[in-house]
């Protein structure tokens, strides 16, 4: 796994995200749930897209911006 990898980590610091996606993620909706999951990891920010592309577009854009403070969820 890419992100185990030493240099990675060091690179990247605490900004590295692990993702699960398995089979009980099933249909456009579904996936579009998952990456709003990571966009509030991410930024903090409540996303509530349906369609996978624009969840994708609002991820790239989030990811684009730059380094956030690293934030705890839950």
């Amino acid at each position: 796994m890419v992100c185990a990898d030493r240099r990675v980590r060091r690179r990247f610091g605490g900004r590295v995200y692990l993702v699960t996606v398995g089979r009980d993620v099933r249909g456009a909706a579904a996936m579009a749930a998952k990456v709003n999951d990571v966009i509030k990891l991410i930024s903090g920010e409540d996303a509530t897209f349906t369609d996978p592309e624009l969840a994708g577009r609002r991820l790239g854009s989030v990811l684009d911006s730059g380094p956030a403070p690293v934030a705890r969820i839950g």
